[in-house]
């Protein structure tokens, strides 16, 4: 009977791929092309699969049941992989996309394993895992493997590599270890982004107005976008010359007037004051520029200044005049591009 039961399961395993044979007294390994027996027990289990379809047999007599409602799946599921940023910056995350297909069953779970960290996807939920790539300043190239598993248990993996570079303000020597910008000076990385300027001020459309022999406050807003703390050095230009010369920062009245240096924490902005006094009146151009010091990288900006006067009932002019200020601040800016001239 025994032998019987063993030439009936050989001649179905020759046409029927087998997933598991176990047992404590019998063991049958099976070639799936060829279907012999290499060794024999008196009690045993089995899992083979019939066309689409499990059948299970358990006992020395080998009896053979239908599992109805059940699929025998042998096909691995089919997975494409996206993982960005490509290439990643140090301290960054790593995002891995997994969309997982499978025929006969459902995509299950897959695990992404790489040097940084693991994560996994539950793909009745999500398809996309994050790795926190938290190594400071990091230039390299890793190998990573994503492994996709369906419901049945069948798996695809796939392998790929991933580069990371370092970040801005981490120390180099050479363009190509930097994420986004250069390699300063050989010195660190710093992407080359100028600051950003613009003004702030009350009034009536792009001019800004001053009244004849008055001081008014114009705002710079300034604003650092590097992913470092930088050093912005602001200066100040004028159409006609005379402009510049009448503006001044706060606390810098006389020495240095038309130069500032702002210290910037990482994609922090400020607004810094400068004073603009009415000198004569007449049409103005003012130009306001600012210097990053780490990677020397400019931007200006330009702006109206239309200084005026009004008469004792009440009309207002930029024809040109000088009110008694303005004279005494010209004669003191005469003597000092006098004697700056002497000195040079």
């Amino acid at each position: 009977m025994k032998k019987i039961i063993i030439v009936i399961i050989s001649a179905i395993l020759l046409v029927s791929p087998a997933n598991a044979l176990s047992g404590a007294d019998f063991e049958l390994s099976l070639d799936l092309r060829g279907g012999s027996a290499t060794s024999f027990g008196t009690d045993f289990d089995a899992t083979f699969c019939i066309g689409s379809v499990p059948f299970i047999g358990t006992g020395s007599e080998f009896d053979i049941t239908l599992f109805t409602g059940a699929i025998c799946d042998v096909t691995s599921p089919t997975t494409s992989v996206v993982l960005s940023p490509k290439p990643a910056h140090s301290l960054s995350n790593l995002s891995f996309i997994v969309n997982c297909f499978d025929t006969n069953s459902k995509c299950s779970t897959t695990v992404v394993i790489t040097p940084v960290g693991v994560c996994s996807i539950d793909h009745f939920i999500e398809n996309m895992c994050e790795i926190e790539q938290n190594i400071m300043c990091d230039d390299n190239n890793y190998a990573y493997s994503v492994t996709s598993y369906d419901l049945i248990g069948n798996t695809e993996i796939k392998l790929g590599t991933f580069e990371v570079k370092k970040k801005d303000g981490c120390n180099c020597i050479s363009s190509d270890e930097c994420y986004g910008g250069v390699c300063v000076g050989m010195s660190y990385c710093a992407n080359l982004i100028p600051p950003e300027i613009d003004f702030d001020f009350t009034g009536s459309g792009d001019s800004f107005e001053i009244p004849l022999g008055k001081t008014k406050i114009l705002l710079i807003k300034l604003k650092n976008p590097l992913d470092i703390p930088d050093s912005i050095e602001l200066s100040i230009y004028g159409n006609p010359i005379e402009i510049k010369y009448w503006s001044y920062f706060e606390g810098q009245k006389y020495e240095s007037r038309t130069k500032n240096i702002v210290h910037l924490e990482p994609l922090s902005e400020i607004s810094v004051p400068l004073n603009v006094l009415g000198g004569k009146a007449g049409e103005y151009m003012l130009r306001v520029e600012a210097k990053s010091l780490t990677n020397s990288q400019k931007a200006s900006k330009d702006l109206q200044v239309a200084i005026f006067y009004t008469d004792k009932d009440g009309h207002s002019t930029n024809t040109p005049g000088l009110g008694v200020v303005g004279l005494i601040v010209l004669i003191l800016v005469a003597a000092l591009i006098r004697s700056k001239e002497k000195n040079d």
